[in-house]
């Protein structure tokens, strides 16, 4: 029960992110779930054998799940509690009048909406009626994302079940639930459930596109947050860079956020085609198109915009942009390709370059727009107030350990930050990170957002590097690195000697490369880096050849620069890394 408890904390956390409750309304959470578990107890027997105790778990994981997608999608408290007790309703436990003389009234005309539309649902499926759109004109028109969360639940946590039971619910959701969503025009929420059944029911295809889109990732991903980064400062409410003439614009700022872009919308980019079940053909032609991802964007860019700007009629959404991008962009070496239209027809977005040449769409909204585009229709009705764009405390973020212990970090905190911040040796050996329980490993600079999970992999094999310090935020992590490195200089001077090919010595931090030492000769020797010839013999050595003491290294120059973002892997030295920056900067 204890990590059961941890998990109902979770949902609490999400809930006072963006909501304020008082302790009756905690204790009303509480007693919530403990009548749930009753409940469930009551149906199957008490917890002395291990079928019961099984059974008990996998209804209360269904419980708190379905509860933790709701927080996290910002709904109150009130939804938040109806989608605890769904379980029993989805299950056969206990029927609704059974519960109503149990809860709150509220509460009650919520779950008999999410009741209403479950069974209707269940109606479609077998005689191929039209769902009632009663659920938009109820009092509580958010019973049906307590459906759409118990979908997305199943769903995600059978992605790697083979299954025939989840290849079928992920076909009837495909079939009765997405156009039910499609029809409420909640687009985010219908990419959701999309992307869940594309990657159970076409997996080969799923896990080739996958493979395509982390290739360009680990070339691109520093890069990009780089520019990221830039743009966040640019477009920061408060920013104190912004010229004169926007600041207008700049205080009808609401947020802006960049995320990767999902694979189904990627999906349907290179084939013009919305998903289809149990695709035939091998798309090979396709995936070499996303091989070619010159014209593809990888990342999503949003910028929201208070509902004043166009009401005020003073400029149009794509003014803002254009002004945003003669004042400040261009001189960051942004390129738009154009303005297009989303494969639904329902958002506009510039597709850009940063100087990097990596693509991104750049969505404008206003605050209404954007929130429609999460939550379809029922956004604009009167009794949908929810404070999604406003967190309570803007500069600090939670998230969650392995085990569900949360913390409060940092706006900006990196997945290293928090490796040193569980503990200095986690830090020192950091290996990768996983978010959310995705299996893709993450690298160091991996930024943290609200809400995520975070597990630590460890590697003795690996040792803090220099070029760590590129990727920290918090003063505890810079203070034990430079800790760390104070010692290993005081065991050793850290250099070794290396000769030139005339016999001169040099002397070069350990562990350096012959790019490194490339750099150390001159600027130009470093970008211009063809290969080394390591003790005089003729065999061709690349970047990333580590020095031994005593070598003799000849650097031979290529007539042109080949400095590629890569080589960032394959330098130690500042010097190098300085020399790299300062030239992809101005390249």
């Amino acid at each position: 029960m204890k990590s059961n408890l941890l998990t109902l904390q979770q949902i609490i956390c999400f809930i006072k992110e963006y909501h304020h409750i008082d302790d009756l309304e905690i204790k009303n959470i509480e007693s919530s779930y403990e009548l749930v578990c009753k409940c469930i107890i009551d149906k199957i027997g008490p917890l002395n054998s291990n079928i019961n105790e099984e059974k008990f778990n996998y209804y209360v994981k269904q419980s708190l799940s379905v509860a933790k997608y709701i927080a996290s999608w910002r709904f109150d408290y009130t939804v938040v509690i109806a989608s605890l007790f769904h379980v029993l309703l989805a299950n056969d436990i206990k029927p609704l009048e059974e519960l109503k003389p149990l809860i709150e009234e509220n509460i009650y005309i919520i779950l008999k909406g999410y009741n209403d539309i479950h069974n209707q649902i269940r109606l479609f499926k077998i005689k191929r009626e039209d769902v009632s759109e009663e659920y938009l004109s109820s009092p509580y028109p958010e019973s049906f994302y307590i459906e759409i969360a118990a979908h997305v639940n199943i769903l995600a946590c059978n992605l790697n079940s083979n299954d025939e039971k989840i290849l079928d619910f992920a076909q009837d959701t495909r079939e009765h639930l997405i156009p039910q969503v499609k029809h409420i025009h909640a687009y985010w929420m219908v990419d959701f459930l999309e992307e869940l059944c594309f990657k159970i029911e076409n997996r080969v295809v799923y896990k080739k596109m996958v493979a395509i889109i982390q290739q360009v990732d680990n070339l691109n991903e520093f890069y990009c947050w780089q520019f990221i980064t830039k743009l966040n400062r640019i477009f920061d409410k408060n920013s104190n860079i912004t010229p004169s003439k926007l600041h207008e614009i700049q205080s009808s700022i609401k947020l802006f956020y960049a995320n990767k872009r999902s694979v189904i919308s990627i999906y349907r980019f290179i084939t013009q085609n919305d998903p289809i079940q149990q695709i035939d053909v091998t798309l090979d032609y396709d995936l070499k198109k996303l091989k070619n991802f010159s014209r593809t964007a990888f990342y999503d860019l949003t910028l929201v915009l208070d509902d004043v700007i166009e009401s005020e009629k003073k400029y149009s959404l794509i003014d803002v942009f254009m002004q945003y991008f003669e004042a400040m962009l261009r001189s960051e070496g942004v390129f738009i390709y154009g303005c297009y239209q989303t494969t639904k027809k329902e958002a506009f977005y510039f597709l850009i370059s940063d100087p990097m040449k990596n693509i991104y769409r750049f969505f404008v909204k206003t605050e209404s727009q954007y929130l429609h585009y999460l939550y379809g229709d029922i956004i604009a009705r009167e009794k949908f107030n929810l404070n999604y764009l406003t967190r309570r405390n803007e500069s600090r973020i939670k998230v969650f350990r392995k085990d569900g212990t949360a913390e409060m970090v940092k706006k900006g905190t990196t997945v290293l930050d928090f490796a040193f911040m569980i503990h200095e040796d986690l830090g020192l050996h950091f290996g990768s990170a996983i978010l959310n329980q995705n299996e893709r490993l993450l690298p160091a600079h991996t930024i943290l957002n609200n809400g995520d999970t975070v597990e630590i992999k460890k590697s003795e094999k690996i040792t803090a590097e220099l070029n760590w310090f590129r990727y920290l935020k918090t003063d505890v992590a810079v203070n034990y690195l430079i800790k760390f490195f104070k010692t290993q200089y005081k065991r050793s001077n850290g250099n070794i000697k290396v000769l030139t090919k005339d016999g001169s010595v040099a002397w070069i931090q350990e562990g350096s490369t012959v790019l490194d030492f490339a750099f150390m000769v001159n600027r130009d020797m470093g970008l211009c880096f063809d290969y080394a010839l390591i003790n005089n013999n003729n065999e061709r050595y690349s970047v990333d050849y580590v020095l031994c003491d005593g070598d003799i290294v000849t650097i031979q120059k290529s007539p042109v620069v080949k400095a590629d973002y890569y080589w960032f892997r394959h330098v130690k030295t500042k010097k190098a890394i300085n020399y790299l920056i300062d030239y992809f900067e101005h390249v």
